[in-house]
């Protein structure tokens, strides 16, 4: 998303109506889209335990609990101090990473890809050293994920090497969300197609 907002003018935190237009998306003033795929709802109110949100048009999975919700209506979500409202569009292709504390932790270490099925989608992994400004002489790598629903296939390929990974090579796990399936992978930056069909 830094290198989205860097290279096409997107904002991190986006209103709804930009992807959702419409007279009743223009006046949700307390929700926003992280990205494209995920909805934040903050909740405002001292000790609330319930918080009312819109959805918009499509499937919407719950962050915390997987449980597939239809949009383009209003919800009431069960908050607490530790579960803010997060819904993610179906379609969505989410990376996962674990905790970093500082930038000169190992920053490509093993990577979850989270699938939300239910129509295609795809997202392109920007990444690079993290301390220097070799970005501007094109030192970055950018991976991209593509989510075919219909064939239930994620293909993987890079768009410039894995020239900044350790031996050129990754550990990644890709879960299809709302489902048991996952796999394991050693990725060394060659395109690679995985089925996930029963």
């Amino acid at each position: 998303m830094a290198w989205e907002a860097t290279h096409k003018g997107l904002p991190f935190m986006r209103p709804l109506w930009l992807y959702y237009p419409g007279s009743a998306i223009n006046e949700i003033d307390n929700q926003y889209l992280w990205g494209r795929d995920l909805l934040i709802a903050p909740v405002f109110q001292k000790a609330a335990s319930t918080q009312k949100l819109f959805l918009p048009q499509g499937q919407w999975y719950d962050f915390w609990s997987s449980e597939i919700i239809s949009g383009g209506r209003e919800i009431v979500k069960d908050v607490d101090l530790s579960t803010m409202p997060i819904y993610v569009r179906a379609g969505a292709v989410i990376p996962m990473v674990p905790e970093i504390q500082h930038t000169s932790e190992n920053q490509f270490g093993p990577l979850e890809i989270r699938i939300y099925p239910g129509q295609d989608g795809e997202f392109i992994l920007y990444e690079d050293d993290g301390h220097s400004y070799d970005y501007m002489k094109d030192e970055y790598m950018k991976t991209r994920f593509s989510w075919d629903d219909a064939a239930a296939i994620l293909t993987i390929f890079p768009e410039n090497g894995m020239n900044l990974c350790p031996d050129n090579q990754r550990e990644i796990t890709i879960r299809l969300m709302s489902t048991e399936k996952s796999k394991s992978i050693t990725y060394i930056g060659n395109p690679v197609t995985l089925s996930f069909q029963q």
